[in-house]
Parts: C-alpha cells; sequence; structure tokens
C-alpha cells in the first residue's frame, strides 16, 4: 500500500481543463433515445394524461 497517504497523478486533468475532455453527455450512439425530465406547474396536482406522440 505504498500510495496511501501521497499525492496521485490525475491523468484526465489536463485535458479537462483545456476543453478537450470527453463526458458521457458528449457520447452520441446511432439509435440512441432522449429523455427530458418535466416537472409539474402545479403544486400536488394529479397526473391524468401523458402526451407521447412527441
Amino acid at each position: 500500500m505504498t500510495a496511501v497517504g501521497r499525492p496521485l497523478r490525475r491523468v484526465e486533468d489536463a485535458r479537462l481543463l483545456c476543453g478537450s475532455g470527453r463526458f458521457v453527455d458528449d457520447v452520441n450512439r446511432p439509435g440512441q433515445l432522449w429523455m427530458r425530465a418535466v416537472r409539474s406547474t402545479v403544486a400536488h396536482a394529479r397526473l391524468l394524461a401523458v402526451d407521447t406522440a412527441a
């Protein structure tokens, strides 16, 4: 356990600081599905229907 208490060199820092790092949100796959969370505009409202046409 020679790494305990010693600083570790992080290899991803340079890419992230320069803006060239890839994040999960940057990956696009063929046939990929997208989702968006929609919040109610009315507190304690009841959900009566969902429009799935989009």
